[in-house]
């Protein structure tokens, strides 16, 4: 499948236009495909694990390398032909829903300072997401954020939005994300957020903008 350029570089694209366009990218031997998010990955590997696993030559990135493990938050950099990626990432502490199996779920907050991007929040929800439905996230019980979604991802509809949401993010202590699968399932995933201001400060260091 073709992929138009434009919407994954053009800074007047928007967010939407820009994700779709990523995850519309063939899987290997593709510029459109290295320049994915960092949390497309994620999921596929566990904290520890090779994030590219296996793809490294084809999408032109090193393994990543960890900066840091943070409570439930680890902090890492992965190098680019595009530049360097830094990234934090956590699993949920605890996944409620009537499900009997499940890919990986994760969040992770990127920066990518060659392409000017900032505090890029992806949620894995780990299952295809209903199309045009919203992933809800809620901090503490107070601070609620909607996300658009496409496949198995769910982002903030602009850098405005991601701003935010870090900000909720490093000062509260509970994250629930709540989904629904494109068979109707609803899923609750519970994050710990205890750690992520040290785990996003190592990343701030790393890829200054």
């Amino acid at each position: 499948m073709q992929v138009d350029s434009r919407h994954i570089s053009s800074p007047t694209a928007s967010r939407e236009e820009r994700g779709r366009a990523l995850l519309r990218a063939p899987l290997v031997g593709s510029t459109a495909w290295s320049r994915v998010r960092v949390a497309s990955f994620a999921p596929l590997i566990g904290v520890l694990g090779v994030l590219l696993l296996g793809f490294a030559g084809e999408v032109r990135a090193a393994p990543p390398k960890q900066l840091g493990q943070f409570e439930k938050w680890g902090a890492y950099v992965v190098e680019t032909q595009e530049g360097k990626h830094c990234f934090v990432y956590s699993e949920p502490t605890d996944m409620k829903g009537d499900y009997s199996k499940r890919d990986p779920v994760s969040v992770s907050i990127s920066h990518r300072p060659k392409a000017d991007v900032r505090d890029e929040i992806s949620f894995s929800a780990g299952y295809p997401l209903k199309p045009d439905s919203e992933v809800e996230v809620v901090i503490d019980g107070a601070k609620r954020f909607r996300l658009f979604v496409e496949g198995e991802s769910a982002w903030a509809k602009d850098s405005k939005t991601d701003a935010r949401l870090r900000e909720e993010i490093e000062k509260g202590s509970k994250m629930v994300v709540k989904g629904v699968s494109s068979r109707g399932t609803k899923t609750t995933d519970t994050y710990s957020l205890s750690g992520t201001s040290k785990a996003l400060e190592k990343i701030d260091s790393e890829c200054k903008k």
